[in-house]
């Protein structure tokens, strides 16, 4: 359409256009080139067949037929990769840290653990989620549930944190956590303080029988968190809706067909069978299960006519999601339960 676009002047080296993606107008006007696609904007198509195969729309489908809601930079994907839309802003919730801070009379059920620990712990996950970490520890669920908090509900992950800290307790639609008393007394050594707090309170809440130090205890029995009760936790405490696995199908085909558009998948693994990364080291967990969020799993045609699939996935330590590749029958294997979250 005329007058509609940018035309740079002839001394211009600017070479990109929408999308962020470079123009390519030596084969047609309107046509854009990224590492994974040629991109017509004159129909709002790609040229090439997507090689990842989305059962529910077209090979040739771009921003999940939305470019004015998605981008897609590289032309691998669009919509995917993404937390539910949270209901809270970081900007308020690191507003509420700054009040805190700033407040010379606030208490604390912990004497080891101290003010100036915890506000900088909240402001670096309020920031970033992905940094919320687990160490050598068994607390993967908890870790799980902190990050899935924190990037739904940041105000709300604030003033639990909070609440946690000044008193001990914490409770969200009529689901009460506790740090053990005597907890109370303790620093935080093997975890960071806001790890600290809802590793003790979760856990212990989770296991039936035993509390948890998250100082001494590790990846022993008194870690070990039902999953039926890891599912309670994110949709009850952390408030997200969810919808369990779909009826009469394997866990595999549930999670390639899923829509990961603003929405979570908080799934329990076999660590050796999902091929946990290396740069992740656990504890001798007493089932060889791990807590983490899956984010995407995008399906590879081989040349050999088969197909693998891409997962990307995030867990404790992670700052950004890291993808691993499964068959079919291995991904069926490793996970083994989930739940979708938007």
């Amino acid at each position: 359409m005329p007058e509609r676009k940018y035309q740079a002047s002839a001394t211009s080296s600017y070479r990109y256009g929408f999308n962020g993606q470079e123009n390519s107008d030596e084969i047609a006007a309107g046509l854009t080139t990224a590492m994974y696609w040629e991109y017509d904007s004159r129909i709002g198509r790609r040229w090439n067949v997507d090689p990842v195969l989305k059962v529910w729309e077209s090979p040739y489908a771009c921003f999940s037929n939305s470019p004015i809601l998605f981008n897609d930079p590289s032309g691998l994907t669009s919509g995917g990769n993404e937390d539910p839309k949270p209901i809270s802003s970081k900007e308020d919730a690191l507003k509420k840290v700054t009040e805190f801070a700033s407040n010379k009379s606030t208490a604390s059920a912990f004497p080891n653990i101290s003010k100036t620990e915890i506000v900088t712990r909240l402001n670096e996950i309020i920031n970033n989620p992905n940094v919320v970490d687990q160490q050598s520890t068994g607390t993967c669920a908890s870790a799980l549930t902190c990050n899935m908090f924190a990037s739904y509900d940041p105000v709300g992950f604030v003033n639990s944190t909070l609440n946690l800290y000044t008193t001990g307790e914490d409770s969200r639609n009529d689901y009460n956590l506790k740090v053990p008393n005597k907890l109370r007394g303790e620093s935080a050594t093997a975890l960071s303080s806001v790890e600290f707090l809802f590793a003790s309170a979760f856990t212990s809440k989770n296991n039936y029988l035993l509390s948890y130090n998250p100082n001494k205890d590790g990846s022993g029995a008194s870690s070990f968190t039902y999953p039926g009760n890891f599912f309670e936790s994110v949709s009850k405490y952390v408030g997200m809706k969810h919808s369990g696995m779909p009826a009469n199908t394997d866990i595999a085909y549930g999670l390639i067909l899923n829509d990961y558009t603003n929405s979570s998948v908080a799934a329990v693994v076999d660590t050796k069978a999902f091929k946990i990364s290396s740069t992740q080291t656990f504890g001798a967990s007493i089932t060889g299960d791990h807590y983490l969020k899956i984010t995407n799993v995008a399906e590879i045609r081989n040349k050999d006519a088969t197909f693998s699939y891409n997962v990307s996935y995030w867990c404790w330590g992670m700052k950004n999601p890291t993808t691993v590749t499964l068959n079919y029958n291995e991904l069926n294997s490793a996970v083994k339960q989930y739940q979708i979250y938007r």
